[in-house]
């Protein structure tokens, strides 16, 4: 569930593989909005082709992973299962919907978290039974073990036999998952060593935004700060690598004006994926920094701006903005 973890943190879609069997319907500009995480953008674009032709397997496999970027997992699932209801041998289908499961999980009650985690899991084995040479699914599987506690089927050894795999069919692939195991077993330099390794042979930024969420949670925000300052030196870099270059000013207690300017590029984007950090946040943010900078006038106003955008079921806003308010006095 490694990156359905990162697309939630990020941004991203964690559906980007196309569909080795599906005839391909679905332009290729739906395509880089989902994988890019703009899952709203594309639903509206792709209910019309859904209407067209509603057994299209593309279709259906694009439709589901464009519901799960837009944080649509129970709708997700339901799409899933109403597509593999006409193709069940659908591999893709099935990861999406072991995506869609996991994704569900994370955020599940305790009650309702272990049945959704063996449902991804049952889905994932049987996406990489159908599909053993497709990596997306082999990653799938391997983070599931690797993250999942063995009450519910995780384990480590069965995790190294799907990374031993992936070293044929993906050696990127392969040197991510070990980082994120690495990382999971709290062997913080080795997982630093291994996305080192990754991002030597990777293409896009897929390495780099993994290595500096790492360093961010794990609090090493001075290297996570150097990690984002590369995202956004870089012409593709994601939205949020603005965000989180804010956020690593802030924790380093670095000089405030680079954060500042990170987060008015951030507001100042036409749109943001949508699971990337919410306008809310990013006036928050904003406003902690002008605080920290002494422009209280600024933050108080930034502040009042974060309080006026929405943010749906998030318990910490609120005391976060409390906070910062408190800098004002």
């Amino acid at each position: 569930m490694f990156r359905i973890a990162i697309a939630s943190l990020f941004g991203l879609s964690a559906c980007s593989v196309f569909a080795a069997n599906a005839v391909a319907i679905v332009p290729e500009a739906i395509v880089k909005d989902i994988d890019d995480g703009y899952g709203s953008r594309a639903l509206a674009q792709l209910r019309p082709l859904l209407q067209q032709s509603p057994h299209d397997r593309d279709v259906q496999y694009r439709y589901g992973s464009a519901l799960l970027a837009a944080g649509k997992f129970d709708d997700a699932q339901k799409a899933m299962k109403a597509a593999l209801e006409s193709d069940p041998n659908a591999p893709e289908l099935h990861r999406v919907l072991g995506e869609a499961y996991g994704a569900a999980a994370i955020k599940a009650s305790i009650f309702g978290m272990a049945g959704l985690a063996k449902s991804s899991l049952a889905e994932f084995q049987t996406a990489v039974k159908l599909n053993p040479n497709d990596p997306d699914s082999r990653v799938d599987l391997a983070s599931y073990y690797i993250q999942a506690p063995g009450i519910v089927g995780g384990s480590l050894d069965k995790a190294h036999e799907e990374e031993a795999v992936l070293d044929k069919l993906s050696p990127l692939q392969a040197l991510q998952i070990r980082a994120s195991e690495a990382e999971n077993e709290k062997d913080f330099p080795a997982a630093v060593k291994l996305l080192r390794q990754a991002i030597e042979i990777d293409k896009k930024t897929d390495s780099l935004v993994q290595l500096g969420m790492m360093q961010l949670h794990t609090e090493h925000a001075s290297d996570a700060l150097t990690t984002f300052k590369s995202l956004t030196a870089r012409s593709d870099a994601p939205a949020s690598s603005w965000y989180y270059l804010a956020r690593s000013v802030a924790l380093t207690h670095a000089a405030p004006a680079e954060g500042i300017a990170a987060l008015k590029v951030y507001i100042a984007l036409p749109e943001r994926p949508d699971q990337a950090p919410k306008l809310a946040w990013a006036h928050l943010r904003l406003g902690e920094l002008y605080a920290q900078n002494n422009q209280k006038d600024l933050a108080a106003g930034e502040l009042d701006a974060a309080r006026k955008q929405p943010v749906a079921d998030d318990s910490n806003f609120d005391s976060a903005l409390k906070k910062a308010q408190a800098l004002l006095k």
